[in-house]
């Protein structure tokens, strides 16, 4: 997590009430500013017109049912208080509710820092989860974008960082690829320099170079599934990463580097943005989320209470402030602000699976769970994971054709999920009678399954379908084998040493009999925590206080499945 100053309490106000805030929409994004029409109207046009070139790079990237926001001042002064270090003229920054952009300024001159940002989302839209120095590696090569024709063109030399490798004392190589959010090479201006220069050329290379664009792909997809990049390198490349280092420097030797052009055309959009006078909540509620997102939460708290004691009907503020207590893990408070949030009927459909999760741990009753599930998929039809969870409960009422219809709606289920909906598909069709869907669907699983266990299960319920439906209902099939359970666990006791943090993921290490365990961490929410009250895992990444902790991972993999602490 970012380590942020504290700021003194009192300053949004002058922020909000002392300048014309201006909001635009467009086809895919929000923008909030105070610079001016003319320079809002060139950074939303510009905006579109490079959503409409990823588009076309990412054809499979799921497109989002919120338009993105940016937030663009027009001085110091103003930016100053958002602002995540002392040197970026513009950052990333999102959750569940919505996604950021955040700039100093609107003019031309940041189109490129802003489209190094706008990679950043496309990066997490897509489920890429990588380390620090690959990610803002790929940003900075995507930053050069540019339109020709019918043809786009990637990978520039931004002069700026070719200068600073030409010139600068670079990082070894152990230590660039350990680089995290915390490090003082990310946070520092006068490191970070040298961190973004050398992260930019190690990923033009990899991704464009000669002897090893061939087998990016497969290098990128190692890392996004969490291998280390120190162990991706030789396993990709068959090179040592003091190897690779050593070819980067001959490299940047060169006097011509290879770049890409890619057919494609974009059209510039006939609709003009809509313009209107930003409202005193609508900015208000921006720039509060803007503080929640990073990390100053005593100034975002006391942000959404005074908008709240001025809008009390307002269900947005309900739901900020449930975040706000879901990141602080008061589990009283998020439930208050959830039910308050549903009562003042927010059209949030992700607050309504929320609060349904949140009531099943709870030990909720099943009309108030399925109520607010029916809801989520009312207000936004196409959300996934409400459509999911419907699924299950009427799996595990033995309402398969609704299973079936609910699964059917789910159009980009995420990773983690993917297994266990094929799982269950295939069981609730098996049950219907219909046996080739149950074998396809039980295929499908199979080729999913990771684990000794997701594979034996698997397995097993492609052996049922093959076999044909059952006799009757009373079928001995065990209902196991439809929704997903606990895995095989594998457990160790021993001292929690450092977190490192690997872009979005993390690995957890421990001491345990003298020898040092790494665990990996994809998602933080994912982690069960066994004696806390806590719903998530938060952790500040580096060396560890030591700290007596026993875990469980699955077995087969390094997924850390529990902590608890001793």
């Amino acid at each position: 997590m970012w380590r942020i100053p504290i700021l003194a309490a009192g300053f949004l106000l002058p922020a909000v009430a002392g300048e014309q805030w201006l909001k635009l929409q467009s086809a895919h994004f929000e923008l909030f500013t105070t610079a001016g029409e003319k320079k809002a109207r060139g950074a939303i046009e510009q905006f579109e017109r490079v959503h409409g070139i990823f588009a076309q790079l990412f054809p499979a990237l799921p497109e989002s049912a919120r338009r993105s926001r940016i937030v663009a001042f027009q001085s110091d002064r103003q930016f100053r208080p958002y602002q995540i270090n002392e040197f970026a003229a513009a950052y990333y920054a999102g959750d569940r509710d919505q996604d950021y952009i955040v700039m100093h300024s609107a003019g031309a001159e940041n189109l490129p820092i802003a489209i190094h940002e706008y990679s950043h989302l496309v990066m997490r839209r897509a489920g890429l989860h990588l380390p620090v120095w690959l990610s803002e590696g790929l940003a900075d090569i995507y930053s050069t974008l540019a339109q020709t024709g019918g043809k786009i063109l990637l990978g520039a030399i931004p002069p700026s960082r070719y200068q600073v490798m030409q010139s600068g004392q670079w990082l070894d190589i152990a230590t660039l690829l350990a680089v995290d959010q915390d490090s003082p090479h990310y946070n520092e201006k006068k490191r970070a320099g040298l961190f973004y220069a050398q992260s930019w050329a190690l990923t033009h290379m990899l991704y464009l170079g000669d002897g090893y664009r061939q087998g990016f792909g497969d290098f990128l997809l190692a890392v996004a599934s969490g291998t280390p990049a120190a162990e991706a390198l030789p396993k990709v490349y068959k090179k040592a990463p003091e190897e690779v280092h050593a070819d980067l420097r001959e490299y940047l030797r060169s006097t011509r580097f290879r770049g890409a052009v890619l057919d494609a055309k974009v059209e510039k959009s006939g609709e003009r943005p809509a313009l209107e006078t930003a409202t005193k909540l609508e900015i208000g509620m921006a720039l509060a989320h803007l503080l929640a997102l990073t990390g100053r939460k005593e100034e975002a708290r006391r942000a959404y209470e005074d908008l709240s004691r001025e809008h009390p009907r307002s269900p947005e503020i309900a739901v900020a402030q449930a975040r706000m207590a879901w990141r602080e893990h008061d589990l009283d408070a998020l439930r208050r602000h959830f039910a308050r949030a549903v009562e003042l009927g927010t059209g949030n459909a992700r607050v309504y699976v929320d609060y349904a999760r949140l009531l099943e741990d709870a030990g909720g009753d099943e009309a108030s769970i399925r109520a607010l599930l029916q809801q989520a998929v009312e207000l936004q039809p196409d959300l996934g994971e409400a459509h999911q969870d419907l699924g299950y409960r009427a799996m595990r009422e033995g309402r398969y054709e609704e299973a079936l219809r609910a699964f059917g709606q789910v159009r980009t289920p995420a990773p983690e999920q993917v297994y266990s909906m094929y799982r269950a598909m295939s069981y609730a069709s098996y049950r219907l009678g219909r046996r080739e869907e149950a074998i396809r669907h039980a295929t499908a699983a199979r080729k999913l399954a990771k684990t000794t266990e997701e594979i034996q299960r698997a397995a097993e319920l492609l052996e049922y379908a093959v076999q044909g439906p059952p006799a009757t209902l009373d079928s001995p099939v065990s209902p196991d084998l439809i929704v997903p359970k606990t895995p095989q666990l594998e457990a160790l006791e021993g001292t929690l040493v450092e977190i490192e943090c690997q872009g979005e993921q993390a690995r957890f290490h421990l001491l345990a009999a003298g020898e040092r365990r790494g665990f990996l961490v994809r998602n933080p929410n994912s982690v069960l925590l066994k004696n806390s009250k806590s719903p998530t895992l938060e952790f500040a990444c580096g060396p560890q206080p030591p700290r007596h902790a026993r875990v469980e991972w699955i077995a087969g993999t390094q997924d850390l499945y529990s902590i608890e602490w001793k």
